[in-house]
């Protein structure tokens, strides 16, 4: 049992590693055998916080059916003792998937209470996870000052995106680029710096950079398809297709993040992401 315990954290522990570097099908796999084990050794609160995760995974590649079929284990469990990280897990699971089909009201409960929950508990690391989902829900629901605070708050590279994503919509090109300028180092050491993927902040960055004219943005515009192809090669084709053509706007339910993203790279890859919803000027 104990040798059992410990072979599924470790899974679950290395799909976490491997979904930090862009490595979705690895992911997949870890998961899929820690979930196994949890099952077979009665581990019900590791089983449900794997499901979590792979549900917020399958709405990140755009299968939203699977990931609700998997956040079920989650409600049909809920009268049970659940650990704090399976209980966040689970929330995140779920605002993620209702903010995917477009349900703010559900994708909001859940990320309060993501946020309460990660409040009662102290953790840095859920808190900062927490304020940046928060942010993106309250972009949706027009309650940018609030969106802001959170942000602000959170102060992640991701949540540095939504902010220079705010300042851009008013216009304020010295604030968004300075938001910006504190991003970029960041990929140095870590290309997929992101709770969910990266290309948020890289989206936010191409954009700022253009319409500033900074010359960056093509090189930025390079890195970022390079990295967006790295990561759907190693999917199936169906897996690979819906992520690149059905993942969600984290804060514009209903558009998808990458469709059309390469439509106008033939031969000249200044166009790439111009049709992206991600790179649409104009209010939230």
């Amino acid at each position: 049992m104990g040798y059992r315990w410990g072979e599924c954290a470790a899974l679950k522990t290395l799909g976490r590693a491997h979904s930090y570097f862009g490595e979705y099908r690895l992911t997949l796999e870890a998961y899929a055998q820690a979930r196994i084990i949890a099952q077979e050794i009665g581990e019900i609160n590791m089983g449900i916080e794997i499901a979590a995760y792979l549900s917020q995974l399958y709405t990140l590649l755009g299968n939203p059916g699977l990931a609700g079929e998997l956040l079920q284990t989650w409600v049909q469990n809920t009268q049970e003792r659940l650990a704090v990280s399976t209980q966040f897990a689970s929330l995140t699971a779920a605002l993620l998937l209702n903010q995917f089909e477009g349900k703010l009201a559900q994708a909001y409960q859940a990320a309060t209470q993501a946020w309460g929950l990660a409040c009662e508990t102290n953790n840095p690391r859920l808190r900062t996870q927490a304020l940046v989902y928060l942010g993106h829900v309250q972009v949706s629901l027009q309650q940018i000052p609030d969106a802001a605070d959170s942000y602000q708050l959170a102060l992640t590279t991701e949540a540095r995106a939504g902010l220079a994503q705010l300042a851009l919509a008013q216009d304020n090109l010295a604030e968004t680029q300075a938001w910006v300028e504190e991003i970029l180092p960041n990929w140095a050491a870590h290309p997929h710096a992101g709770f969910n993927t990266p290309f948020f902040a890289y989206l936010t960055c191409y954009q700022v950079l253009a319409v500033n004219a900074d010359p960056r943005a093509a090189l930025l515009l390079q890195q970022s398809y390079d990295l967006l192809q790295q990561d759907a090669a190693a999917l199936d084709d169906e897996t690979r297709q819906r992520f690149l053509e059905e993942v969600p706007h984290p804060s514009r339910p209903g558009r998808s993040l990458y469709r059309d993203a390469g439509a106008g790279r033939q031969g000249d890859n200044t166009n790439f992401f111009s049709k992206c919803p991600f790179c649409l000027t104009g209010p939230f």
